[in-house]
């Protein structure tokens, strides 16, 4: 069976040019339709049962699946995780510039005094109780970043994590364990910003685990401690106190 070289169409036997576009045909030109298969065929390594994309666990034999490379990417991501937490750790932070009372010259602080003085204090009520209406959490802005906090951003947000159960698992141990660290750490504008980071890929995680591993009670019971994490820092850190 022979078909046209320019759009396809079935030839019929002996004819020299196409009846659909007219392209001669050649005594040697016989183009042949041949099926190409594209990309592979995975099996369980147990059964040998056929699987489908974002299989975890085999529905045949229920065997999990890992992979060594994979989890080697996983252990490769929290370690420059670590390591860029101990760099910051061991950075000397930056001397912040003064501000308020302490920025204010000799006689504006005398005009202060004299203000109060006369006014029974309200301008002073105003001004330590204006801080507690700036909100924390709800503002999305992005804190100054050293160059070891931007390369952090770059791997939380680029890491890609793997389909098999050990590292969704060790993902979801690791995700929680930070955001728990930041639960516990004094409300700023900073730890603000991290944990908006790693409830974004909480979040990611938790969509995977619930493809991969339905009923698992092992990665549901992770997924609703890293939400209490986030909970437990939204009630407590409503406002930045400056």
């Amino acid at each position: 069976m022979a078909f046209c070289s320019n759009c396809g169409k079935e030839l019929a036997a002996g004819a020299k040019f196409c009846f659909e576009c007219g392209t001669p045909v050649g005594k040697t030109d016989e183009t042949v339709r041949r099926t190409v298969y594209s990309g592979e065929i995975h099996k369980c390594p147990s059964c040998g049962e056929v699987l489908q994309s974002m299989t975890a666990i085999c529905p045949a034999c229920g065997h999990e699946l890992n992979s060594a490379k994979l989890a080697s990417a996983i252990k490769e991501f929290i370690d420059e995780i670590n390591e860029c937490d101990k760099i910051i750790a061991n950075t000397p932070k930056k001397e912040l510039p003064k501000k308020g009372w302490k920025s204010w010259k000799k006689s504006t602080r005398i005009l202060w005094v004299i203000l109060n003085i006369f006014t029974s204090c309200v301008p002073l009520v105003i001004y330590l109780t204006l801080p507690l209406f700036k909100p924390l959490l709800r503002s999305n802005a992005t804190p100054e970043l050293s160059s070891t906090e931007q390369r952090k951003v770059a791997l939380i947000e680029n890491i890609t994590f793997p389909n098999d159960r050990e590292s969704v698992l060790e993902a979801l141990l690791f995700t929680k364990s930070k955001m728990a660290f930041l639960a516990s750490e004094k409300a700023n504008e900073k730890n603000a910003f991290w944990l908006r980071l790693w409830n974004t890929k909480a979040t990611q995680l938790h969509q995977k685990a619930t493809i991969l591993l339905s009923n698992d009670t092992i990665a549901e019971t992770e997924c609703n401690e890293i939400v209490a994490s986030k909970n437990a820092v939204d009630k407590k850190s409503v406002f930045v106190l400056e």
